[in-house]
């Protein structure tokens, strides 16, 4: 069968290759490379190579770029690769070479050279090069920062239907870079490219049906495009899964599968997944309430600069939930917080300061954190905040202020 007809056609290709036939030796070559049989698979490229076969010269390079079969030298790598498109501009040769000065792999990082390569293979249509130059115009790599050009590059590569391309496209028409904001461009680009998987347009349109944004709300598709992120591996979806099903938006409510899918976000290392399941050992929602299991998840979210994960340790000490009420200690966890600009963060520090716990009684010290988490659009903090102008307390009274 398939087995047989596969010795034969090597046998044959063998044959052509003793001739010097420079598809066989290629086609000998790559059989090998699948094979993962790397060091046969170099051999067939260098006979290639010797042929002047561009293509061999460029994989030659790769073997050496990636440390298949050889030590990985990103010297050589640049060499065969600079032979390559000595040749025929070899597409693949171009965009690794300027792979190589992006990253700064074996020679000085050199966004010019870098964005001279992508251009030239850019010129024969490669997708992923004017990707590449979409994506220095954007963030001004080596070039001043240009959205409209970054465009120019997204729209290229995205009529070559270039998936990243068309997530980026409808990124800048969702956060409004170099075009109008406008979600219902956005939603279309990010929908092309959810066609072809792509994991994080799968999630943005999750989250423009969570939200309704261009779109009539609905938590069920939203769920769906979740979903289908999710299974893809992307932890911020699963993570939103999690969110659905605990507050039963667009299915039933279910902690148990919540928390099934925070713990599989928090695999991936998820900051947001490991608060959460602080908050259900806090609260005993699926599992047996236990403070100190919940801090423990906190601190972990707040090792990962979670800065909610901080606020919520700085409450045990606060209340003295598995711990000594301390609120020096619940001090010192808001301000870790407050250092990461966190609205509820300010909140709390205010609120010592304001009632005396833990630090000297400071009424204007209260008002500056208050104000802090108010610019944050903090509704407690403006209503402690009415509270002090109706009161006159730390301030001259001043109803109009107050309401």
């Amino acid at each position: 069968g398939l087995f047989k007809n596969r010795l034969k056609s090597i046998k044959y290709y063998n044959l052509a290759a003793k001739l010097k036939n420079q598809q066989a030796l290629m086609r000998l070559a790559t059989f090998y490379y699948n094979e993962k049989d790397y060091i046969k698979a170099k051999q067939y490229f260098e006979f290639a190579a010797d042929l002047n076969n561009s293509e061999a010269l460029c994989n030659l390079g790769s073997l050496y770029f990636e440390g298949y079969g050889v030590k990985r030298d990103y010297l050589i790598a640049q060499k065969y690769y600079e032979k390559s498109i000595k040749i025929d501009n070899n597409l693949n040769s171009l965009f690794n070479l300027a792979l190589l000065y992006e990253k700064g792999y074996g020679v000085k990082q050199d966004y010019s050279i870098a964005r001279k390569y992508y251009e030239l293979a850019g010129d024969q249509n490669d997708s992923a090069s004017l990707l590449k130059l979409g994506c220095f115009y954007e963030q001004g790599l080596g070039v001043d920062k240009d959205y409209k050009k970054a465009n120019e590059y997204y729209e290229a590569a995205a009529n070559l239907n270039n998936s990243d391309a068309l997530f980026n496209l409808g990124n800048c028409y969702y956060e409004g870079f170099g075009v109008d904001k406008d979600f219902v461009k956005a939603r279309y680009y990010f929908k092309l490219a959810a066609k072809q998987n792509h994991l994080i347009a799968l999630y943005q349109l999750g989250v423009f049906y969570e939200k309704g944004l261009g779109v009539d709300q609905s938590y069920s598709t939203a769920l769906k495009y979740y979903k289908l992120s999710s299974l893809g591996g992307n932890d911020d979806a699963t993570l939103m899964l999690g969110n659905l099903y605990f507050h039963g938006f667009g299915c039933k409510k279910d902690y148990f599968l919540a928390l099934e899918f925070f713990l599989k976000s928090a695999m991936k290392s998820n900051a947001n997944a490991f608060y959460n399941i602080g908050l259900m050992f806090k609260n005993g929602l699926a599992v047996r309430k236990d403070y100190l299991k919940a801090n423990e998840y906190f601190e972990t979210a707040a090792s990962l600069n979670f800065s909610k994960a901080y606020v919520a340790i700085g409450d045990l000490y606060k209340h003295g939930l598995g711990f000594n009420q301390d609120y020096i200690k619940a001090k010192e966890k808001y301000k870790l917080a407050a250092n990461l600009d966190d609205d509820d963060a300010y909140l709390n520090l205010g609120s010592l300061y304001y009632n005396g716990f833990g630090v000297v009684k400071d009424i204007l010290r209260s008002k500056y954190y208050f104000e802090l988490a108010a610019k944050k659009g903090n509704s407690d903090a403006l209503f402690n905040l009415g509270l002090m102008y109706y009161n006159g307390i730390g301030v001259e009274k001043d109803l109009i202020k107050a309401l």
